[in-house]
């Protein structure tokens, strides 16, 4: 009788699942400037519409665009959070990670709460999605200002107490 689990396995025509593949989704930019954090991880707001952050992957606390895989190839998914209601007010699905995908998000989210010129914000990590030179063009025109964390700052990730399971609701 055959104890380990390889041989059991074996014996019964049973093959063990391999890991995933890892898709990396965050670089950072590499013409980045030292953009200004207007938020200092206050991830308040006394307004619908006047403070907005990047969305948070369901069930973590990443950045970039989630990632869906499906049978077809991957689906990435950018959200733009409203830190005063701490809902999804701005998405999109698409099949690609380059910029496009948070300006489809962020112009979604400014016809669903039209931004205040020069009071609303935009805060993200710094992901090359967010500070490309195109992002900001975006942003600008809609009169937001965009905002970036510190490097390595983790609390940046929480936005408006959405995490994981809030975030899914």
């Amino acid at each position: 009788m055959r104890t380990r689990p390889a041989s059991i396995m074996r014996d019964l025509g049973l093959r063990a699942a391999l890991p995933r593949a890892k898709v990396r989704t965050t670089f950072p930019a590499d013409d980045l400037d030292d953009g200004p954090d207007l938020v200092r991880r206050d991830f308040t707001a006394d307004a619908p519409g006047a403070k907005w952050a990047r969305g948070t992957r369901p069930n973590s606390v990443g950045g970039s665009p989630t990632y869906i895989r499906t049978w077809a190839g991957f689906v990435y998914l950018a959200t733009v959070l409203d830190c005063c209601t701490t809902k999804v007010f701005g998405y999109a699905p698409v099949d690609h990670m380059r910029t496009e995908v948070v300006c489809e998000a962020t112009g979604m989210a400014a016809r669903n709460y039209k931004p205040t010129r020069r009071v609303t914000v935009f805060h993200s990590d710094r992901d090359h999605q967010y500070t490309s030179q195109a992002f900001a063009d975006h942003l600008k025109s809609y009169g937001t200002r965009p905002s970036v964390g510190p490097t390595g700052v983790c609390w940046d990730k929480h936005v408006g107490g959405v995490s994981g399971r809030d975030a899914q609701e």
